[in-house]
């Protein structure tokens, strides 16, 4: 009979019984009384059940399979670090906490290997920018687990250092050329159902034209965009700084498509006109439902290096400046 089944296994936390000798109970309680849940009472068999849940594990938001994998192998891996025996809440939070960075470094276009995903600025990066909406104690808790993931993936059992990626070519966001913009933004006409061909094409001027990154895009609305005679300009609320904001005047060829945006959204989102809010994770369905279908690939920190590009290319800085 398997541990999970046996008669060890169904003792009840409240009971007076003992456990047989030798045997260690599946269900164990805190000193506060709660139930202290285990994968299996023996640790050889809760390492072989926690493989088998992460075996289940198919990801979330329609994440892509090799992202789906890439999760499994890293937690897997780092179940030695994990208390022992290790618990289904050590695996389940495990994996929602690594899926939930590895499709962050995706939208950014990090490279999918664990030196990158997991190295100690990506990681910080993650807790203070992508995490930046949790309560400070969710985000201390996400940033110790990944801290013992890293450490199991990362360094040798004996060993403290943590490598240092190098930069490769993979590493460099370049702007995207003109004609790749055309196509990019010739397809986006092809995109359905009206409502998500609207907010790609908004995103794409956003990005392109006045160099938004996600944050800042998901906060804008219709009534944040102003035109006269000296071009459209756009004041973006600070989302960290309540009462504080910034106007950037967006370039002339993208100057059309920011402000029929606005004027379609009217005092509502700018890409999200029938909610009350938007997060920035949620762009991440909209990021992917492009690049399942665009021959280009999207990216939306691509979007702003070529709006930097345009500002160099020209000569002219792109810090903010007071509209005229």
């Amino acid at each position: 009979m398997s541990p999970v089944t046996s008669e060890t296994a169904r003792i009840s936390g409240s009971s007076d019984t003992a456990a047989p000798t030798g045997r260690v109970p599946a269900r164990r309680r805190s000193v506060s009384g709660t139930p202290l849940r285990t994968v299996a009472p023996d640790t050889t068999d809760a390492m072989a059940v926690a493989n088998a849940s992460i075996a289940r594990y198919r990801g979330v938001n329609a994440m892509p399979a090799h992202l789906v994998a890439f999760v499994r192998n890293a937690v897997r891996d780092a179940l030695r670090n994990a208390p022992q025996p290790v618990t289904k809440a050590w695996v389940r939070y495990s994996l929602t906490v690594v899926a939930r960075l590895v499709m962050s470094g995706h939208v950014a276009g990090v490279p999918l290997e664990r030196a990158h995903v997991f190295a100690r600025s990506r990681l910080t990066r993650f807790t203070h920018h992508d995490c930046a909406n949790m309560a400070t104690q969710a985000q201390a808790g996400d940033r110790s687990r990944l801290d013992v993931i890293a450490e199991a993936l990362l360094t040798s059992r004996t060993g403290s250092s943590w490598p240092r990626a190098a930069l490769s070519a993979v590493d460099v966001v370049t702007p995207y050329t003109t004609q790749e913009m055309q196509r990019l933004h010739g397809w986006s006409f092809t995109a359905h159902p009206a409502p998500r061909r609207a907010r790609v094409q908004a995103l794409i001027a956003l990005g392109a034209g006045a160099g938004l990154r996600r944050r800042d895009a998901v906060l804008v609305r219709g009534t944040d965009v102003r035109r006269n005679a000296h071009g459209v300009h756009l004041t973006v609320p600070d989302g960290t700084t309540p009462g504080s904001s910034r106007t950037i005047t967006v370039l002339a060829t993208w100057e059309n498509e920011v402000w029929a945006a606005a004027q379609a959204a009217g005092s509502s989102l700018l890409l999200a006109p029938t909610q009350t809010t938007l997060a920035p994770e949620a762009l991440d369905r909209t990021v992917g439902y492009v690049n399942d279908k665009s021959p280009v690939l999207f990216n939306i920190r691509r979007l702003r290096n070529t709006w930097l590009a345009a500002h160099l290319t020209a000569g002219v800085s792109s810090r903010r400046r007071k509209p005229h």
